[in-house]
C-alpha cells in the first residue's frame, strides 16, 4: 500500500480488494459445502444488507460481532472458519480469542503482515513494523482534506462474472452501496486495529508454532502474484504442525470466485480429518 499516496477513492478500492466483499461472492462455495456440512455466510457491519455500526472493520468489533451473531442464531461450535483477503486476519483474530470453538481454519489469499503496508517517508514497511504514531500521520492528510468520492461502477468485472447471472445485479449494488457508504475517517481506527492484531500474531522466532496442530490450510493465488506473497503464504502455513499450503494456479486475488472447488475441498479435508 503506498500510504499518503492514497486518494480517497484508491483507498476505498483497496480496502474492498482486501476483504470488503458481500455474502454473494461466496455462492459457489456456499452451494457446494452445503452439501457436506451447515455453511453460514454473513455481511460484516455496513456491507450489503447488514446495518451499520460505530466502526467498520475494526478487529474486536468484528470478532465480537460474529461471536454474538453464531450464538444467537443457535449455531453452536466447533467451526470451521473460512475467511478470505482481510477477512483471513478475522478468521485468526476469531480462532486466538475463542480458541476451543475453531475446529479448523481455511484462508483464502489471506492478507498478512508481509504483504500488507505502507510507505512510511519513502520506505516500504510492513504493517507489523509501522508504529501507531506513523500510521496516524499517514492518514491525516486525507483526514484534512478527503477527496471526492469515487466514481460508482455499472458493469460487473472479472471475477464476479463468474457468480450466477441472477446475483450479478446484486452484487453490483453491494459494491456500489459500499463505496457510496465509505467513510474516510473509518479508515485510521481500522488500519490501527489491522496493525494491533498483526502484531498479536506475529510469531517470535522462526521456530514458533502458534496454531499448534490445528488444521490450517493456506490457498495463495497462482497468478498475479510474486515470491514475496507465496513466501508469506508459506510462513502463515507453517504456524500449524498441520498447516498446508496450496497454491491456486489458475487464480487471481479471489480464490473462492476463479477456483472455488478447491475452497469446497479445504474445507472437506478438514471435515475428513475429524
Amino acid at each position: 500500500m503506498g500510504g499518503t499516496q492514497y486518494t480517497q477513492a484508491e483507498y476505498l478500492r483497496a480496502l474492498y480488494e482486501h476483504g470488503a466483499v458481500p455474502r454473494i461472492d461466496w455462492a459457489l462455495v456456499q452451494r457446494e459445502v452445503s452439501r457436506l456440512t451447515q455453511f453460514c455466510s454473513y455481511d460484516r457491519t455496513g456491507y450489503a444488507w447488514s446495518d451499520s455500526g460505530p466502526t467498520r472493520d475494526v478487529v474486536a468489533q468484528t470478532t465480537d460481532d460474529l461471536h454474538l451473531l453464531l450464538r444467537t442464531a443457535g449455531i453452536r461450535p466447533p467451526y470451521i472458519l473460512v475467511g478470505a483477503s482481510i477477512g483471513g486476519l478475522y478468521a485468526r483474530a476469531y480462532q486466538r480469542r475463542f480458541p476451543d470453538e475453531v475446529l479448523g481454519l481455511v484462508l483464502d489469499d489471506p492478507s498478512t503482515d508481509q504483504t500488507l503496508g505502507f510507505t512510511i517517508n519513502g520506505r516500504n514497511k510492513v504493517i507489523a513494523d509501522v508504529s501507531a504514531a506513523e500510521l496516524r500521520a499517514t492518514f491525516e492528510p486525507l483526514l484534512r482534506n478527503p477527496p471526492p468520492r469515487p466514481a460508482l461502477p455499472n458493469t460487473i468485472e472479472e471475477p464476479a462474472d463468474k457468480l450466477p447471472k441472477e446475483l450479478q445485479s446484486v452484487r453490483l449494488w453491494a459494491l456500489r452501496k459500499f463505496l457510496a457508504d465509505g467513510d474516510i475517517s473509518q479508515a485510521l481506527p481500522s488500519f490501527e486495529s489491522w496493525r494491533e492484531e498483526f502484531v498479536a500474531l506475529h510469531p517470535q522466532s522462526s521456530e514458533d508454532q502458534l496454531l499448534g496442530n490445528l488444521p490450517l490450510i493456506v490457498l495463495a493465488k497462482g497468478l498475479d502474484t510474486d515470491e514475496q506473497h507465496k513466501k508469506a503464504a508459506a510462513g502463515l502455513a507453517a504456524l500449524s504442525t498441520s498447516g498446508k499450503l496450496v497454491i491456486a494456479e489458475r487464480s487471481k486475488h479471489e480464490i473462492h470466485l476463479y477456483q472455488p472447488e478447491l475452497v469446497v475441498r479445504s474445507v472437506s479435508e478438514i471435515l475428513n480429518r475429524n
